[in-house]
């Protein structure tokens, strides 16, 4: 019999208020912390019990404070060099901010604060996958290839849609490496900061905190324009809407050699 028949495994999760106090942060934990079999497990975090469990919290860097910036500095200050160090200090100054979720007037609808919590909670939201927004889990490792998914520097070109590869991975942001264009080499640490879409079908303003990032397995041909790759597979379910399109593509390699192209013959 397997452990879900025996009852040993937790389903779901009830679902509480976030004024609820401690049985919020406890839930909070619930949901980060794995094989945990006491309270105590739950809130020892290296060795360190502390006394509630907001506090166990505050140490995951689940709660928003200021420690999560000073704890970004101190880590990217061993082994980094003084200009990637001033730059990541303007990166948090610029980008970052401290508010979670910023709810619309709630006037408009009619609805109470209570109402949206119960309409839309924390696993809902979480799920959400909007376009130009990185997801809300986001797994790296060194040597993933990562996309930029917003302007963060222009005169470095650390652009929309400039592409990297991910050297050292620390608890708040990641080291990545610029992998085309004319910085190509340069090392930059980008942190989390809070993102908002432009516009959205749910009523309230969705601000997610992460990393501008996404897994860059492939990208579009508009979002190849201007670079040099060495190998090119160009994957075609449907004809190209311009010539221009197509001379684009072919144009990324200096040899035909290393181009492969794929047609969808049955389209």
């Amino acid at each position: 019999m397997d452990d879900s028949k025996r009852g040993l495994q937790i389903g779901r999760l009830s679902y509480t208020h976030h004024s609820s106090g401690e049985v919020w942060y406890l839930r909070m934990l619930l949901m980060k912390v794995r094989g945990a079999t006491s309270f105590e497990e739950l809130r020892t975090i290296n060795g360190v019990c502390y006394s509630i469990f907001r506090d166990a919290c505050k140490e995951h860097g689940l709660l928003d404070d200021d420690k999560e910036w000073h704890e970004v500095i101190h880590q990217c200050s061993n082994g980094a060099l003084p200009p990637q160090i001033r730059q990541l200090f303007v990166h948090i100054i610029v980008n970052c901010k401290f508010l979670i979720l910023v709810l619309i007037p709630l006037k408009k609808f009619r609805w109470t604060e209570a109402d949206l919590n119960s309409n839309f909670p924390i696993e809902y939201l979480n799920s959400i996958n909007i376009p130009g927004i990185p997801a809300h889990e986001l797994s790296l490792k060194v040597g993933a290839v990562v996309m930029l998914m917003r302007n963060l520097n222009q005169t470095l070109r650390l652009c929309t849609g400039t592409r990297m590869i991910v050297t050292k991975c620390l608890r708040f942001c990641v080291e990545c490496e610029v992998i085309c264009g004319s910085f190509v080499g340069t090392r930059h640490f980008i942190p989390r900061m809070e993102l908002a879409p432009s516009e959205t079908l749910i009523p309230l303003k969705l601000v997610r905190k992460q990393m501008p990032l996404q897994i860059c397995c492939a990208m579009t041909i508009n979002k190849s324009h201007g670079q040099s790759l060495e190998n090119v597979g160009l994957y075609l379910p449907k004809s190209v809407f311009t010539h221009v399109q197509y001379y684009v593509v072919i144009s990324r390699v200096t040899s035909p050699k290393v181009l492969k192209i794929f047609v969808d013959d049955d389209s």
